[in-house]
């Protein structure tokens, strides 16, 4: 929704709860453990193709790999804006219609944090660098090759009109 509605950056104001799932819940769930090798696979290709095609553009770190031992959960696919100022690509993805979001930022320059224990801009800087870099860019299982390069390209493209 976030992305539909023209993105705007989340805040905590209020402490929130940890709410574990009914049984009942669990038991909707149970079907998808037939689908879920399908759709990992298909995400660590499709994570794999944004590696290659974002490669060689300037102004971006992509996530590092995870060894073949490894079993990333790979829901999501952010990059880090190493140059261009993260905001004004979110602003000119949103232009060109690719929804992109900003899943993590600083969690001591959320308002909640901040009121009640006085934290401020600088307290936690690699986090604050890391926060203010981190674009996610669309992934999800069902996603073609096609949307991948439109993504890759309109990406390219708003990291070189915005530097």
């Amino acid at each position: 929704d976030r992305a539909r509605e023209g993105y705007t950056h989340w805040d905590m104001v209020l402490m929130g709860w940890k709410y574990n799932m009914s049984n009942i819940e669990a038991a909707f769930l149970l079907p998808q453990f037939d689908r879920i090798e399908t759709k990992w696979c298909k995400r660590r290709e499709l994570a794999s193709l944004y590696r290659e095609r974002l490669a060689n553009v300037g102004g971006i770190t992509l996530p590092a790999d995870s060894a073949p031992s490894d079993r990333h959960g790979l829901h999501l696919f952010p990059v880090w804006l190493d140059g261009p100022d993260r905001d004004q690509i979110i602003s000119e993805m949103q232009d060109k219609e690719v929804e992109v979001v900003v899943n993590y930022r600083s969690i001591h320059l959320m308002q909640y944090f901040q009121d009640n224990f006085g934290y401020k801009r600088g307290a936690f800087p690699v986090a604050e660098k890391i926060g203010d870099m981190t674009l996610s860019l669309p992934f999800y299982p069902d996603m073609g090759i096609e949307v991948i390069n439109i993504v890759a390209n309109r990406l390219e493209d708003a990291i070189l009109q915005v530097s």
